[in-house]
């Protein structure tokens, strides 16, 4: 028997889900190279007509999310659940957008500082309590980076 073929190294997701060969007639002529062909993601479990970004990322076990700039920004639909989800197939995932309207804090805090963050607004320092797990808890101070479109 043959070996399945591996999971596709790239999910681009927009503001409706996955894109995917079914949406391709609909997509921006740029995007449509990035568009699935339906056997990608054979077998998944999803609710609507495609995969959310959060049904993408449980699936497919992204670790790293990248805000193109394009369209819609990825954080106006990035939330706690999706970035729990990040966390179960990473220790530290990856969150890079140019436009997101969450604040560092959230997603250190969401992350326990775990995760690799550079976003939009100016660099900031988030300061968060880490409990440390073994009793060895403290202040722990975070640098998030800004990161730019140029």
């Amino acid at each position: 028997a043959e070996a399945a073929p591996p999971p596709p190294a790239l999910f681009a997701v927009d503001r409706t889900g996955l894109l995917t060969a079914s949406r391709r007639a609909s997509l921006c002529p740029y995007l449509q190279p990035l568009a699935l062909e339906d056997s990608a993601f054979e077998g998944w479990k999803f609710a609507g007509q495609v995969p959310t970004l959060l049904e993408t990322v449980v699936q497919g076990r992204v670790s790293v999310l990248l805000d193109v700039g394009v369209g819609f920004p990825l954080c106006s639909f990035l939330d706690k659940p999706t970035v729990l989800a990040m966390m179960k197939h990473t220790v530290h995932p990856v969150i890079l957008s140019t436009r997101c309207a969450l604040s560092a804090t959230h997603l250190v805090e969401w992350t326990h500082g775990s995760a690799f963050l550079a976003m939009d607004n100016p660099a900031e320092e988030v300061e968060f309590w880490d409990s440390g797990g073994g009793g060895g808890g403290g202040e722990v101070t975070v640098f998030v980076p800004q990161c730019t479109t140029a």
